[in-house]
C-alpha cells in the first residue's frame, strides 16, 4: 500500500511504533570511514521529543540530550534550527547534555498558518564529530473543512449542535457537531472529541496524545467512558440501529453482531488530510457516503496498562455500540479494502474506539 511521504510524517506512520505518543528520534552523524585518529562526542546521539500535532500559535518547548564531551569540563554546543520558521539558536554548556532537562530550547510560537515543520537539533564540540536529529511537527487548524476535508466533512450548510459541556478551555469551533437524520434518529456525522474540562489526560485519549486532533479525528474511549461521552439527550447507538441504517443501503437485515455485507462504502467519507486521501482507493469498496455519516479511518487504540497504543490510522474506522454480551461490548468497524461493515466484541476497559452518538427524533 502506497502512502504519500508527507501523509506518513503527519500521522506518525514512519515510526511503526504505535505505543509512542510523542515523536522521539535519534540519529548519528558519525563518518562511516572511521580511523584511530577520529574523535567523537560521547553518547548515543541527540534525542528530543514534542507532540506531533499542535494548533496554530501553540508554543512548543523541547529538551535535547544524549551527546556529551568525553573530557570533563569541556564545552559542547547544541544548535536548534527550523528553516521554515527562521529559527537558529545555539546554546553552550559544559560537558554536554546527558539527560533530558540539561538544555532547553523554546518556547517557540508556531505560526497562524498550517503545515509541516521540521526541527533539527545538532550537538558538537571543537575537534569532535557530533550528532544531529530531525523531527516533524504538524500545525493544524482543528475546524472541519480546513485541513480535514472531503465529502461529508465540511460542516457548511448542515444541521449541527453545540456541545455546551465544553465551555471553558475548548475553542468554540470544537464544540460544534454536525448531524444528519435517518428515519427516527439523528446521527452525529463526526466522532466525539469530548472530555470533561481539565480531564483531557484521564477521560479518553487523543491520537498520539495530541489534543490538536481530538476534534478532527475524535477521541478514543473505553466502553465505560463511551457511555458518558455523548451530549445530553444523545446516547450510543444499539447494533440494531446500525443495522437499520445499513438496510437503507443494502435492503438486507442481519442479526446483531453479524457482518453487514456491502455497506461500508455508504458509511465512508471521501476524506482528505492536507490533501492526502485518507481511505486508500480499492475498487471493491466504492466510497459513496450515501448515509451522510462520513466515517474516516481514524483507527483504534488499546490501553495495555503502560500507555495507550494507537493502531489502524488510515486503514480502519469504527465506533462503539451500546450492545453488550458476556461482559464485552460490540463495536462496528470498517477496513479500507473490505466492502463490509464488520463487528467484534471487545474488552470494556482496555479496548478504545471512537464514539458516534444518536438521539431519538420522536
Amino acid at each position: 500500500m502506497f502512502i504519500g511521504l508527507n501523509f506518513m510524517k503527519r500521522f506518525g506512520l514512519k515510526l511503526l511504533l504505535p505505543a509512542a505518543a510523542l515523536l522521539c528520534l535519534a540519529s548519528s552523524c558519525k563518518d562511516d570511514d572511521d580511523s584511530s585518529t577520529t574523535k567523537y562526542l560521547s553518547g548515543d546521539g541527540v534525542t528530543f521529543s514534542f507532540k506531533a500535532y499542535v494548533r496554530m500559535k501553540d508554543q512548543i518547548t523541547f529538551k535535547p540530550y544524549g551527546a556529551y564531551h568525553p573530557e570533563s569540563g569541556e564545552q559542547v554546543y547544541y544548535t536548534c534550527t527550523c528553516t521554515a520558521l527562521s529559527i537558529k539558536d545555539t546554546l553552550y554548556l559544559t560537558d554536554g547534555a546527558k539527560k533530558e532537562g540539561d538544555v532547553t530550547f523554546g518556547p517557540y510560537t508556531m505560526p497562524d498558518s498550517t503545515g509541516l515543520f521540521t526541527f533539527t537539533c545538532a550537538a558538537g564540540a571543537t575537534g569532535y564529530y557530533g550528532y544531529s536529529t530531525s523531527a516533524d511537527v504538524t500545525v493544524v487548524d482543528p475546524e472541519l473543512g480546513v485541513n480535514l476535508t472531503g465529502t461529508g466533512i465540511d460542516p457548511s450548510e448542515v444541521e449541527y449542535i453545540v456541545d455546551s459541556r465544553n465551555t471553558v478551555d475548548i475553542p468554540v469551533a470544537e464544540q460544534v457537531y454536525c448531524y444528519t437524520t435517518i428515519a427516527d434518529l439523528d446521527w452525529l456525522r463526526q466522532n466525539m472529541g469530548y472530555y470533561p474540562v481539565g480531564e483531557e489526560k484521564t477521560f479518553g485519549s487523543a491520537y498520539l496524545g495530541c489534543e490538536a486532533v481530538s476534534y478532527m479525528l475524535g477521541r478514543f474511549y473505553n466502553f465505560q467512558e463511551a457511555k458518558t461521552a455523548c451530549p445530553t439527550g444523545w446516547r450510543l447507538p444499539t447494533d440494531e440501529e446500525v443495522i437499520a441504517v445499513a438496510k437503507t443501503v443494502t435492503g438486507k437485515t442481519v442479526s446483531v453482531g453479524e457482518t453487514i455485507e456491502g455497506a461500508a462504502g455508504a458509511f465512508m467519507a471521501d476524506a482528505y488530510f492536507f490533501d492526502e486521501k485518507m481511505w486508500e482507493f480499492w475498487p471493491q469498496v466504492p466510497i459513496t457516503n450515501s448515509t451522510a455519516l462520513g466515517f474516516i479511518p481514524s483507527g483504534y487504540a488499546q490501553n495495555n496498562g503502560n500507555g495507550v497504543i494507537f493502531s489502524g490510522i488510515t486503514s480502519y474506522g469504527g465506533f462503539w455500540t451500546s450492545t453488550e454480551k458476556d461482559g464485552k461490548a460490540l463495536y462496528r468497524f470498517m477496513n479500507e479494502n473490505i466492502p463490509d461493515i464488520l463487528a467484534a466484541y471487545a474488552d470494556e476497559t482496555t479496548f478504545m474506539a471512537n464514539v458516534r452518538c444518536v438521539r431519538n427524533t420522536i
